[in-house]
This record gives structure tokens, sequence and C-alpha cells, in this order.
């Protein structure tokens, strides 16, 4: 061996380094007759962390066990309290930090900085819904041009959901968006901005950029999946979020409550309808489940309707017990919401609900509705067509008509959906349209908005502005003008009137 004047610095450092893990070991009561290097194992076994052991504390065993599970419900056909207060007690895992922040229970009284534009709501409360549905003709459709130059931006992130207030003294709309934003936008005090913006430009004066009249609200952490106002109400709106909760906004009370909290934790809620005159919900999750809840109940009865995600739940706005969804199993399925009963063997899985009829396409369907005659439905299919599908409850009358529309808009754009104009107008009494115009809307990834005949699928109209640089991929018409709202993933909106 050599001696310590005759190593080098390399192997002194070793030697060292061997030495001070030696003396190491000794003072832990662990022999040397192995290579130091396998004993730093069970040194470093990874101990529970802080966070583990709080939820251990703070949830026993024996609560663990009460947890829901994915298929009891839905295999043995119960009903569920899922009240707020009864959800966070059987399910312990709600106490986890990343769970708090995705989902938030309790009232929440409004935050918002421009009071202003909420006054202006405020003011429409009372207002009694009109009882004239929309009556446009195609050729009126074809005329409308945006009165904003260029498209303005509303909310901070992707756009997902609008829904105008029903107001025709006063253009109100609301916008959810990808981080759980709310924002109240007032376009018609944007476009008179917008107007007296456009006249100093043309007198040659220099002027800032057009900022919208919008007021903002925060009731969820996750994408805002759909915005209905409640029946016959101008003051009460029922909202749905990816993080598995409904919420109703009291505009008079200024706050938010659940309504509705998902008995297991993880679940989105895709979507939503409401029964008219009544206060029962119909509910679509990424499960393929529909969920049936009365709002003055905590109890409700969960349905398997797909073996995948269900992207759109509709009810038959004329004939209710008719309910329609559209999701990623590639069909649209029609239901009679009378016979929906279980079948079938209990097992681990939930039998699948036996469809009234199934409407088929070749690839996933974001979104199948009704015509607000509650004759025909329109899909959108990402097999690159709409399906115009007519007279479907009656079976000679009954066909396709197939519209050839790219609806590839990938991961970065929202999921085209092609509704009905004075599909909101039901749910404020307006009953069936005397019109026998009926038309379709839908954004273009030629970053146009597409208009189509609801009779015989033609294109009647595509709207275009020379500033809109992003795709109009949601489309909402107004309930009773004619009036168009766009929004696109950068969270900027387009007005068409």
């Amino acid at each position: 061996m050599l001696g310590r004047e005759e190593m080098s610095e390399y192997e002194r450092q070793r030697e060292e380094r061997i030495r001070e893990q030696n003396q190491m070991l000794r003072e832990l009561g662990i022999g040397l007759g192995v290579s130091p290097a396998p004993l730093v194992v069970p040194i470093v076994k990874p101990a529970p962390t802080r966070k583990r052991r709080r939820v251990a504390e703070e949830a026993p065993v024996e609560q663990e066990q009460k947890v829901a599970t994915r298929f009891s419900l839905r295999a043995r056909g119960l009903k569920a309290d899922v009240s707020a207060e009864d959800s966070a007690a059987k399910s312990p895992q709600l106490a986890l930090d990343s769970f708090k922040q995705s989902r938030v229970q309790g009232d929440i009284p409004f935050s918002f900085q421009d009071g202003h534009v909420f006054d202006s709501l405020k003011k429409l409360i009372l207002e009694h819904p009109s009882n004239e549905g929309q009556n446009n003709s195609v050729s009126e459709l074809n005329r409308l041009r945006s009165p904003i130059e260029g498209s303005v931006k509303v909310t901070k992130e992707m756009i997902f959901s609008i829904a105008f207030h029903p107001s025709k003294e006063k253009i109100l709309a609301f916008v959810g968006d990808k981080l759980g934003d709310l924002v109240l936008w007032n376009i018609s005090d944007t476009i008179e901005q917008g107007q007296e913006i456009q006249e100093k430009i043309r007198n040659g004066v220099e002027v800032d950029e057009l900022v919208p009249m919008v007021c903002n609200f925060k009731p969820f952490q996750k994408p805002i999946s759909k915005i209905l106002f409640q029946q016959n109400s101008c003051g009460k709106l029922l909202l749905s979020s990816y993080d598995g909760s409904v919420r109703l906004m009291d505009i008079e009370k200024q706050k938010f409550e659940d309504v509705f909290i998902h008995p297991e934790q993880d679940e989105m809620i895709s979507h939503f309808d409401i029964e008219q005159n009544s206060s029962v919900l119909w509910i679509s999750d990424g499960s393929g489940s529909a969920i049936c809840s009365d709002l003055r109940s905590p109890s409700t009865t969960i349905f398997q309707l797909s073996a995948k995600k269900i992207n759109t739940i509709h009810l038959n706005p004329v004939n209710q017990q008719y309910l329609c969804i559209g999701g990623l199993d590639r069909t649209v399925k029609l239901f009679d919401v009378r016979n929906m009963k279980l079948s079938g063997d209990m097992q681990d899985e939930a039998p699948l609900i036996e469809p009234l009829m199934v409407l088929p396409h070749n690839l996933s369907v974001n979104a199948a509705y009704w015509d607000p005659k509650g004759l025909d439905i329109i899909s959108t299919s990402f097999d690159d067509t709409l399906g115009l599908w007519k007279n479907v409850l009656k079976k000679r009358e009954s066909g396709l008509i197939k519209i050839r529309h790219n609806n590839q808009t990938g991961r970065w754009v929202q999921k085209f959906k092609a509704v009905w104009m004075g599909q909101d107008a039901c749910y404020f009494g307006s009953g069936t349209p005397t019109s026998q115009a009926s038309s379709l809307v839908i954004g273009n990834m030629q970053r146009t908005v597409d208009i189509y005949s609801g009779n015989n699928g033609s294109q009647a109209a595509s709207l275009q502005e020379i500033s809109l640089t992003a795709i109009p991929a949601v489309n909402v018409f107004h309930p009773y003008l004619p009036l168009i709202a766009s929004g696109n993933a950068s969270g900027r909106m387009n007005i068409w009137c």
C-alpha cells in the first residue's frame, strides 16, 4: 500500500471520505463488513411527508372506507345525498390541498372591480323576459356586421361559454373562461364607446385602445363549461365547472351558492340543462353519467348513459321527456326519461341505460342540441360533419342532412358546437317559435362565423371581420335580437349585429 506522502490528491480525498463514512456508521451502530455504498439505502428510507401525516390524522381509516366509489351508485341506482356539507363529511380526501384549490364550497359573496357595470345589471333584475322568440329571416342574418372594429379583450384566458342576458333594453353577456373567471360584459356601452373612438379617428384625434365595459367575478378555479339563466328569471344564473360543481349566481343577494357537487371528487361536469317550469337539473359528466338533481333537494339519481364522456346533454324544449346526449362514443343518443331504468345483472360496473334511438357519427360528437321546435337535432362531430337530423321522433318522416364542415380545432382552440337561433329563448317562457325560418351558427377554422339554414342545411352567411386574427370558436345567438357573440382562445370577443 502506498504511504500517505505517495498518494495523489484524489486518493487522499477518497480516503478521507471513506474515513468519514466509517465514523458515521460506527455512530449509528452499523457494522463495516460490507461496502458502505449499499448501506446508504436504509438511511435515506422515505418518511411520510407532513401533508400525508395531516391527511391521516384528519381522515382515519374507518372514515376512508366510506368514500363513494365509481360503481356503487350507478350499479344499484341509488340516490345520493350530495350537499356540500355532507360531501365534505363523507369524503375525507376533500381535505387535500390540491382539491381545495380546484373546488370552492359554500357561499361566495360578490367581489368586483367595476360597480357601474353591475349596476346596469341590477336594474334589469325585475324586468320580465319577453314572450317573443326570435323571428329573424336568413336575409337579416346575412346582413350582420361587427359594430366594433376588431375584437375586444374580455377574459384573461380561453373562452369556454357565453350566455346573453335576455334584456332587449341593454345588451349584456356573461362569459366564462378556462380559469373559472366569470365576466359580465356591457356590450351596449362598449359599442357606444367604440363608435365614439371611430369618430375621433376620422377627425384625426389620437385615441387609446378600446377598453370593454366589464365586471369580473371568480366563482370557480377551473373552466366554466355552461352558463344558463334559471327558468323565467333575469336575476339568477346557473353555472357549471370542470371542478365538479354547479353554482347559482344570485344577482339580488350578490353571492354564489352551491346547488350541486358531484359525489366523486375528481369528476368534471361537462354540461347541464334544466327542465322547464321545474327545478330539476340534468347534468352530464366525464364518465358517461347523467345525473338528475332537484335544486330543492340534496338527493340525486345517477344514470349511466354512455361508456365514455358526455359532451352535451339537452332536453327537448317542447316534449321534455326526451333527452339527447352527444359524446366520445361517436353517437347521438336519445332517451325517454320516463323509461330510464337500470337493466341487466348487478355487476361491478354499472349497466348502460338502453337508448330510445342512436344516431351514429364516425368520430366523437362535440355537441348535440334539439331545435327550438323540438323536431330536429343538430350534431357537431370530429368527423368533419354537422349532422342535421330531421324529424327524429317521426320514423316515417325522419332523415339526415350531412353538412361538410372542418371541425379539426386541435388542442389550442375550443371545440366547435353548432347552436340554434332561439335555442335559449325557451328558458324564458317564449314557447314554440312561429317562424318557419331556422338557423344555425358555428365557428370556422378560416376565422369566420358560419350561419346555416336549419331547414335544408345550406350555408346562409359567412361573417368576417378584417381584423379578426383568431378563430371564433364559441358562438351564441341572442334570445330575441338579431345578434351573435363570438369568443376565441385568447379571451377576445366579437359582436355581430
